[in-house]
């Protein structure tokens, strides 16, 4: 986690929301076609909604 003073926590939380979920689109876009190898695509977008459902929530 990033440390610094005075640093805002619902916008280091906004932060991590976003890094976890902006990994999805592209591989279910590739699920949408014939993508050869479609299973390790399945696995990075199920596993980035699961970490962003244990991230703590912000006092917003």
């Amino acid at each position: 986690m990033l440390r610094a003073p005075a640093l805002d926590e619902d916008r280091v939380c906004r932060y991590r929301l976003a890094t976890h979920l902006s990994p999805v689109a592209g591989p279910l876009r590739l699920l949408d076609g014939d993508f050869p190898h479609p299973e390790p695509l399945r696995a990075i977008a199920e596993h980035n909604p699961r970490q962003t459902l244990s991230l703590p929530r912000s006092g917003a």
